[in-house]
């Protein structure tokens, strides 16, 4: 498996030597905030000179239209004049029939380091590479650090939200007494 910072290891190394096109294939669960790797996406693009699929599988049509928009806004972050990104949604809960169906020769499949997927719950990235026999790439989901709330500001919010309500009540006192 290759990690996000081994981006100088043999796999890549020889994948990036192919003579024929190199696309870079990855794969993007539903309900998943991507907006922290698509930084990484568009640096492997940007260094390896491959073109991009985004593909996303949802297990229904009634949320195809959420997925499909947060590969838009995906795709419209990554693409650029040197990076061309193609967007594909796939209906179901399997990645790896997913991917067969949407695998080209010499592609690299990208995937989030979370991904899992099977009966026991392996990485997504163990069963593609042992499955379809093509290089993995795992990307390191990044979560943005939370700023840390001060004892002192949550008291002024809890202070806030409790003389709005305060207020509201003395209001309408008045208005029954009148």
């Amino acid at each position: 498996f290759m990690e996000s910072s081994d981006v100088e290891s043999d796999t890549l190394v020889g994948w990036l030597e192919l003579e024929q096109p190199r696309r870079l294939m990855v794969l993007i669960p539903e309900n998943v905030d991507c907006t922290s790797v698509t930084r990484q996406i568009w640096e492997l693009a940007n260094t390896t000179g491959s073109t991009v699929q985004l593909l996303g599988l949802c297990k229904d049509d009634d949320r195809e239209p959420a997925l499909r928009r947060e590969l838009v806004t995906i795709s419209a972050l990554i693409q650029d004049a040197k990076v061309p990104v193609e967007t594909k949604v796939e209906i179901g809960t399997n990645w790896v029939n997913a991917v067969k169906h949407n695998h080209q020769a010499g592609d690299m499949i990208v995937c989030i380091a979370e991904q899992s997927g099977g009966i026991r719950r392996r990485p997504l990235s163990q069963i593609l590479e042992s499955n379809l026999k093509s290089p993995v790439y795992i990307l390191s989901e990044l979560h943005p650090e939370q700023p840390e709330s001060s004892v002192l500001t949550q008291i002024m919010a809890w202070a806030g939200f409790i003389g709005i309500i305060g207020g509201f009540f003395l209001l309408q006192v008045k208005i029954v007494q009148q």
